[in-house]
């Protein structure tokens, strides 16, 4: 996904700078700005993600929660 995601940015980036290509030299820059900074947003966010490890915490919660739904169908009743 990060991929993806720097891709999209580098279209942006190229949207952007288009403009002594293209006629409508003002519509195009203002969607290059655009998508660049959506994607560079959503980079952020995968980025600081990633360090916080939420998915990492979250495998151990549900491993934790599977464990413990086990150790309660097995006991005596």
């Amino acid at each position: 996904m990060l991929v993806w995601v720097i891709l999209i940015f580098l279209i942006g980036l190229l949207l952007s700078l288009a403009d002594s290509f293209l006629k409508e030299q003002d519509l195009i820059r203002l969607t290059g700005v655009v998508v660049s900074l959506i994607s560079l947003g959503i980079i952020v966010r995968m980025y600081s993600l990633s360090r916080r490890g939420e998915k990492e915490k979250l495998l151990k919660k549900i491993k934790e929660m599977e464990e413990k739904q086990a150790g309660e169908t097995v006991g005596p009743k």
